[in-house]
């Protein structure tokens, strides 16, 4: 595989996805992945506020197209985490914590029926679920969101100082 040069700091990833073909990440410096961070939570907070906002637990949309952001955020934080000489560790640990518990959130909406697409509510049998119960799922797992993500975000703060 050839090797390519990237101006301006920038640092290129090769991924190997079987055989001959690879993908190249290109991040021109931390701000990417730093951007990513706060989309990832801008994501999890826009979901949180319409779960409060429907009365029904159901919704027109798939709650599942979030993944779309989540699933390549993770890779893309898990290359910034295993790049041991140009990577900065704390952002990707952070970039993971968020994307996994972005995926977490998603899950959880759906098993406790809080936020769920129309289609599966109705083959699930238009199950209701009382809204303070709703509101108190949302609670349960904000706290624990915050739990996680707000001493890591603290560490990367302080990490990404002393560089």
């Amino acid at each position: 595989m050839a090797s390519h040069s990237v101006k301006n700091g920038g640092r290129c990833y090769n991924l190997r996805l079987g055989g001959e073909r690879s993908v190249m990440i290109l991040i021109q410096n931390r701000v990417f992945v730093w951007v990513g961070n706060l989309i990832g939570l801008l994501l999890v907070g826009l979901i949180a506020a319409y779960c409060v906002g429907n009365d029904s637990g159901h919704t027109g949309f798939d709650p599942y197209i979030a993944l779309a952001f989540y699933v390549p955020f993770l890779a893309l934080g898990l290359t910034e985490f295993m790049d041991v000489k140009g990577g900065n560790r704390s952002v990707g640990m952070l970039a993971v914590a968020i994307s996994i518990l972005g995926i977490a959130f998603l899950l959880f909406l759906d098993m406790t029926n809080t936020l769920v697409g129309y289609e599966r509510w109705v083959k699930r049998g238009l199950p209701e679920v009382p809204y303070d119960v709703r509101i108190y799922n949302l609670l349960v797992f904000f706290v624990f969101y915050v739990s996680i993500v707000a001493p890591l975000v603290f560490i990367t703060i302080i990490r990404s100082n002393r560089k």
